[in-house]
């Protein structure tokens, strides 16, 4: 792992373009974004969920922004929960601890994004929950230096980020037992679906994610070129 607490990438794929945002959890903080980016329906939401919100928000015009969308798309909620981009982009956003980020891309150059940022765990919280996250085999391709509890929370952050890149395209929900990690490196792994999602996504399907560590966090980032 590296010094610094904000993990990124040395690379990104075509047209791919990250913002992130730090932020704190009190009334000051709030001041920092824009008001107007909050939804009616979380008007009345805890703090420390209107400032993941508009952090994440914040980070996903940022980046739209400086991909060279020139709109105003208020980026809303949809009926499953995730926002809605504007027409031609596809983007995902990720929040963890008071570290906000968000990834877009022209839908001509990637038809699927993913990113995920989890905080580091202990061994015996990994122990705990590994079952449900991956396999035996999965749990032996860990890169040389990565220790038990790091590979298992980067496996986690891959999968989320998996899900999040193919769900806009299933359109269904699946599970991490539905995609296997079978190679890893340090700084990428291959995961392949073990179930067919879609005619687009079948079984035996495989994707390359990027993975990024910090001292505080672990950042995975999966891009589903479009037309590959």
């Amino acid at each position: 792992m590296v010094s610094d607490n904000m993990p990124s990438f040395t690379d990104l794929p075509p047209g791919v373009v990250m913002s992130a945002r730090r932020f704190g959890f009190d009334e000051a903080a709030l001041q920092r974004f824009d008001a107007a980016l909050l939804p009616a329906a979380l008007a009345g939401a805890a703090l420390k969920r209107r400032l993941e919100f508009l952090a994440g928000r914040d980070c996903a015009r940022d980046a739209l922004r400086r991909a060279g969308y020139d709109g105003n798309a208020p980026l809303a909620i949809g009926d499953d929960r995730a926002p809605q981009w504007p027409a031609g982009w596809v983007g995902a956003i990720t929040h963890s601890h008071g570290l906000a980020l968000a990834a877009v891309a022209p839908a001509a150059r990637q038809c699927g994004l993913g990113i995920d940022v989890e905080p580091w765990v202990d061994a015996a919280r990994a122990d705990r929950l590994r079952a449900q996250v991956g396999s035996d085999s999965e749990w032996q391709r860990a890169p040389a230096g990565s220790s038990d509890a790091e590979w298992f929370i980067t496996v986690f952050s891959m999968k989320e980020s998996l899900f999040k890149a193919l769900y806009p395209q299933v359109r269904r929900y699946f599970g991490f037992h539905d995609a296997e990690v079978v190679a890893a490196s340090a700084d990428a792994a291959t995961l392949r679906l073990t179930t067919t999602l879609s005619d687009a996504c079948p079984q035996s399907a495989e994707y390359t994610l990027r993975i990024a560590r910090s001292d505080g966090f672990v950042l995975s980032l999966c891009a589903v070129p479009a037309g590959g």
